[in-house]
Formats: C-alpha cells, sequence, structure tokens
C-alpha cells in the first residue's frame, strides 16, 4: 500500500497576500541587481575614458622632456662656454622653456664648477636675486664661476629683464653653491644616456623630477652635465580633473612603487579612513602612509581589466596601465585608477534598501496571519531547512537525503531537494573537471564514471608537432608578441585536433603532444592523426600567427601505451 498523501488547504486570500509580497521582493531584488550592474558598468566606461584621456595626457608630458635635454646636449660643449656660446645656451634654454611648460629650469654644469641656468621666477629666487616683487621678469639667468676647489669661494650673477628688449639688470653676490656636488650632476657623470631622479619636493615647495645627461668632447671624455627640471603640478592637476568620482584617485607610479604624480599632490584625504595625510611624495611614505592607493597597487596588474577588491570593507574598482611614452623613456611608469563603487551605487543602495524594508514589514504581517497554518507543516519544513543547512556547512558529499513527508507538497519539495542535491554534486565534479584542458566527451566519460581516472593499456597513435626555427622567433619578436604568436597557433591546432579526436597531453613552448584512441576510443586513430597533421600544414601553410608567417614539425606513431 502506498504512503498516504493529503494536500494542504489555506485560505485563498492568504495565498493571495503571501504572493503579491513575494512578487514585490522579487521585483525589489532583480530591480536592485539589474540597477547595481548597470551601475558598475558604467563605472567600468567612464574610468576607460578617463585613463586613454589620462594616459594620453601623460605620454605627452613627458616626452618633450627627453626631446630638450637631447637638444642642449647635441649642441655640445661649446654651446656652454662663455661668451656667444653661453648666449647660445641660454637662447636655446628659454626658447625650450617658452615652448614646453612643464619644464621649471634648464642649467648646465661644468668641471671647474662653473654653473648656467635658466628658468621660471619663484619666490626663492627672487629673494636670492634682490628682485622686486613688483617685478615680474619675462628673462631670468643665473652663471655661478668657476672655483679652484669644491666648497671653495665663487660668485654667482643674477641677470633679468621686464620686457624681451628691455636692458639688463644685474646683481652679483658670493655663493657656496656648487654643482659639482649636486646629485643631479654625479648621476649624468655616472650614467650613459638619460638620467630620471625619483620624485622630490624643490626648495619651493613644488613636487617634479629633474633629467639629466652627461656632455661629452670628441673623445668622449666628461666635460660636464646637462640638467633640466620638470614639475608636476600640472600633471597632477590635469589628473585631478580627470577622477570619474568625488572618491575616486588616479595617480602614476613606478614598478617599485614610488610615486610620479597623483590627482592630489598632498594626498590630503582617504574617502574610507576620513584622515588627512602628510603633504609629501616621498615613495616610503606612498607605501607605509596611504593605505588605499597601496592597496591597489598590490590588486591590479598592470594591462588587465579592472578588477573589484576590498579595501576596509569597502568594494574599489581598479585599474593599471603602462605610460607607452614613459617606457621608451627607460621608465616602468604605470597608471592607476580607482573608485569607489559606493561612488556610484550608493543611491540605488540605499533607495533599495528602503523598499525592502517595507517589504520585509509585509511579509512579517503575512507571516503573522500564517502562523495558525504553519503549524501542522513546521516539522517537515525544519527539516528541510536543517538539511539545507548542513549542506551549506559540509557540503554536498556528505549531505542526508531528505526522508519524505505525508504532505504532498512538502514530499514534493523534499523530492527535489535530493535532486538539487545529486545534480549539484554531479556539477561540482563537472567543474572540477573542467579546471582541465580536455575535450568534452573526455568529461563526459569521466562523469559518467564518477571522475576516476584509471590507467589505460591499449593501442593509440601519438602526434607531436613543434615550430620550425622557434629560438630564432623568439629573438626577433618582444615578449608581447611571441605570447600572441603562440596563443594563435596554439588554438588553431587544438580546434584541428579535437576535431579528430585527438586529446592535447602537454604543452611545451611551442610544441604540442597529443594522442589519439585514448581515453576517447577511435578504430580510425592512425589515419585521423594522420589527417590531423595534413590539416595543421595547411592551416600553417595558410594563416599568419600574430602576424607572423611559421613553419611546424610533425611527427606520429603509433603503438601500444600505457595512459
Amino acid at each position: 500500500m502506498g504512503k498516504r498523501r493529503i494536500g494542504i488547504r489555506v485560505q485563498l486570500s492568504t495565498v493571495f497576500a503571501a504572493g503579491m509580497a513575494l512578487v514585490a521582493l522579487v521585483l525589489i531584488a532583480l530591480d536592485f541587481v539589474q540597477t547595481r550592474s548597470y551601475l558598475l558598468e558604467f563605472a567600468r566606461k567612464e574610468m576607460a575614458l578617463s585613463e586613454r584621456a589620462i594616459h594620453s595626457n601623460a605620454g605627452r608630458y613627458f616626452e618633450p622632456v627627453a626631446s630638450a635635454a637631447e637638444i642642449l646636449v647635441a649642441a655640445g660643449p661649446e654651446a656652454f662656454s662663455a661668451g656667444d656660446g653661453s648666449e647660445s645656451f641660454f637662447r636655446t634654454a628659454e626658447r625650450l622653456l617658452a615652448r614646453y611648460p612643464q619644464i621649471h629650469s634648464i642649467y648646465g654644469g661644468f668641471p671647474d664648477g662653473t654653473f648656467l641656468k635658466t628658468g621660471h621666477l619663484t619666490e626663492r629666487i627672487r629673494l636670492a636675486a634682490d628682485i622686486p616683487k613688483a617685478i615680474t621678469p619675462v628673462t631670468l639667468r643665473s652663471r655661478v664661476g668657476s672655483r679652484s676647489k669644491p666648497g671653495g669661494p665663487a660668485t654667482i650673477t643674477w641677470r633679468y629683464r621686464e620686457t624681451q628688449s628691455g636692458p639688463w639688470r644685474e646683481r652679483i653676490a658670493d655663493t657656496d653653491f656648487d654643482p659639482r656636488t649636486r646629485p643631479w650632476y654625479e648621476a649624468a657623470q655616472a650614467h650613459q644616456g638619460l638620467h630620471w631622479s625619483d620624485v622630490y619636493q624643490w626648495s619651493s615647495g613644488i613636487p617634479g623630477i629633474t633629467v639629466s645627461e652627461a656632455l661629452r668632447n670628441g673623445d668622449q671624455d666628461f666635460v660636464g652635465a646637462v640638467g633640466v627640471d620638470v614639475r608636476l603640478s600640472d600633471l597632477t592637476e590635469f589628473l585631478d580633473s580627470a577622477r570619474v568620482s568625488p572618491n575616486s584617485v588616479a595617480f602614476i607610479a613606478r614598478g617599485d612603487g614610488s610615486l610620479v604624480a597623483h590627482s592630489s599632490f598632498a594626498f590630503g584625504h582617504d574617502p574610507a579612513s576620513e584622515q588627512d595625510r602628510p603633504q609629501t611624495a616621498s615613495s616610503d611614505l606612498f607605501k607605509a602612509g596611504w593605505p588605499l592607493e597601496h592597496a591597489l597597487f598590490a590588486a591590479v596588474t598592470p594591462g588587465e581589466p579592472a578588477v573589484r577588491f576590498d579595501y576596509q570593507g569597502q568594494p574599489i574598482l581598479g585599474v593599471a596601465n603602462r605610460i607607452a611614452a614613459a617606457t621608451e623613456l627607460n621608465k616602468d611608469a604605470v597608471l592607476y585608477m580607482a573608485i569607489p563603487v559606493k561612488d556610484f551605487v550608493g543611491f540605488a543602495v540605499r533607495t533599495n534598501v528602503a523598499t525592502l524594508m517595507g517589504a520585509v514589514a509585509l511579509i512579517a504581517v503575512l507571516i503573522g496571519i500564517g502562523l495558525r497554518i504553519a503549524r501542522q507543516i513546521a516539522s517537515p519544513i525544519e527539516r528541510l531547512a536543517r538539511l539545507a543547512s548542513q549542506v551549506g556547512k559540509t557540503g554536498f558529499g556528505h549531505a542526508e537525503p531528505h526522508p519524505g513527508s505525508v504532505i504532498r507538497e512538502i514530499d514534493d519539495a523534499g523530492t527535489a531537494f535530493n535532486a538539487m542535491v545529486v545534480g549539484l554534486r554531479e556539477r561540482e565534479v563537472m567543474r572540477d573537471l573542467f579546471g582541465k584542458y580536455v575535450p568534452e566527451r573526455v568529461v563526459e566519460d569521466l562523469i559518467a564514471r564518477g571522475g576516476a581516472l584509471e590507467p589505460v593499456a591499449g593501442q593509440c597513435t601519438i602526434l607531436f608537432t613543434d615550430i620550425e626555427g622557434f629560438t630564432g622567433l623568439t629573438e626577433r619578436l618582444g615578449p608581447a608578441e611571441l605570447v600572441t604568436v603562440l596563443n594563435e597557433y596554439f588554438t588553431a591546432a587544438s580546434a584541428l585536433i579535437e576535431r579528430n579526436n585527438g586529446v592535447i597531453t602537454q604543452f611545451q613552448g611551442d610544441a604540442i603532444l597529443a594522442i589519439f584512441n585514448i581515453p576517447i576510443a577511435d578504430p580510425a586513430h592512425a589515419a585521423k592523426a594522420v589527417r590531423t597533421a595534413l590539416d595543421l600544414l595547411d592551416q600553417v601553410q595558410r594563416t599568419e600567427f600574430g602576424g607572423q608567417r611559421i613553419k611546424i614539425r610533425v611527427g606520429i606513431a603509433t603503438g601500444e601505451v600505457v595512459a
């Protein structure tokens, strides 16, 4: 005799009220998920647009600096000599200053202690040159004379004029400044080509970088050094204007974490900690004192798509990309951007939470009405809940089956629960198997056997192929181009092998090892291996991979194996 089952009778008004509340809750949840997804996608697009703008501007910001230094070095040591030669230097440098506003000053130093400089006026220079506050020079030059030994006495001559055609005003004073003791001079003397300093704060309070390069004579002997000061305040202002939300940050840093520029040079506000931070551009403080920037630096990989990470309990969208122009100048500079998710989804969250709370209140009222009816079915439902909780804590492998119920609907729910557990257990096995790079038929066979892998002995055909002249190809191409060639070639080769029931067992550098007839049984395995080889040769002959023509070698062997 079968198990007796009875139906559940409830008042239609209760069912209607509960159904309406449930529909309202589902609609609210769907609206929240959809709105949140839209806003996050909008944030990603805004971040991408802002990133492209900053990336382009930053590249143009640094490129002219190298050009300016190279122009001065190309002029040769004669351009810095006394008389007409120094005039030639000053005129060239002043034209570069007028053309590139990011350059703050240009100067040169020599082994005898002589120093030439022209640049923008600062308060410190105004005081040193005794320039009245009512005067704003259009041209400002200084020259430190030679001295007999480092640190010895010397004089500095300040020259300036208010208009391009006006008379020169001059002030001469004693100075202890010696270019030979400055880091930029020492770096230029010690390095070949351009040398870029770390970011530091000038005596005027402006953050900047110094670019220097040695002057050499025809015998390549060191005869002096050129220095170019690059101020980063303009780049900082651009980063600040390109931020996509009030609490977002954008900054440029090197691979070691040292800072180049930030959307706020002072880093004055941390949206998560609500704390002010000191005004500095020190790379040590960058790592230790600004946790949001450091978390972003650690969470993202340059060149990868935007990622989401948690920072002090807040979800953050972050992205990083290398600045191409900086890389050309041997600078591993990277642009980083971070946007707190709450900047975009905060309003939607607050609105949906309020609506959700109203729906929860309505459901609570309906639950109170239905409590009396629910008593008769509470026990089997609680049992089902305990089993569901057990699945959540111990996983599908240790789940107990639901014993069923005399109530038809609860019994159906228990049967569905048991089927769900079995299905999810199989899907869990499938997920593990899909992590391996195997054809679909192999996955189905493994699932049918419960995921067990046992040694198989039998006849099979093995195909081995590699790229001819791969070593020469690696020497000609850069890493990114080489990866593109291999990815496109492996993708095409994998499709041809799997189409003929082959299974790839290994990728080794530029080589592929595939097997036919194990584990997928195929009486025509030898013929299909040959067909695969012919297809591969034909595909390679007709196709460019990553813009490159390649040749491959293919070997085939048939015999008994244990796999």
